[in-house]
């Protein structure tokens, strides 16, 4: 089962808009380079390879003090797995942050944390 993943309010999941469709990994360098410039420490699981990592990992693991989250990028239109449904699914249960989407997704996270205003 694969599905298009859209923000609670139906907005695209990118501030990427009006721009090509961007590649996924432009959209996850533009996301790296904002937590970076807040000071998350960012630790990258993403290949350009096949890597032996446990499916439905996601991309990003973040630590910002006291916080921690996990991102996995989508670009506007891009489809989720199985596997990270549920990765992000037990993450939901376990009340860790699990974000999903684009460059907007991240910057609303930082806002309710208080990273950035």
């Amino acid at each position: 089962m694969r599905r298009i993943y859209r923000s609670r309010q139906g907005k695209p999941t990118s501030s990427l808009i009006g721009e090509k469709d961007p590649l996924e990994k432009e959209v996850q360098l533009r996301i790296k380079t904002l937590y970076v410039s807040v000071g998350v420490h960012v630790y990258d699981t993403s290949q350009a390879f096949r890597a032996q990592i446990t499916p439905g990992v996601p991309d990003l693991i973040l630590f910002h003090g006291s916080h921690h989250w996990y991102h996995e990028v989508k670009k506007e239109r891009g489809l989720v797995t199985d596997d990270q449904a549920l990765f992000g699914m037990r993450c939901r249960n376990s009340g860790v942050p699990y974000l999903l989407g684009g460059l907007e997704v991240a910057e609303d996270h930082l806002r309710a944390i208080g990273i950035i205003k």
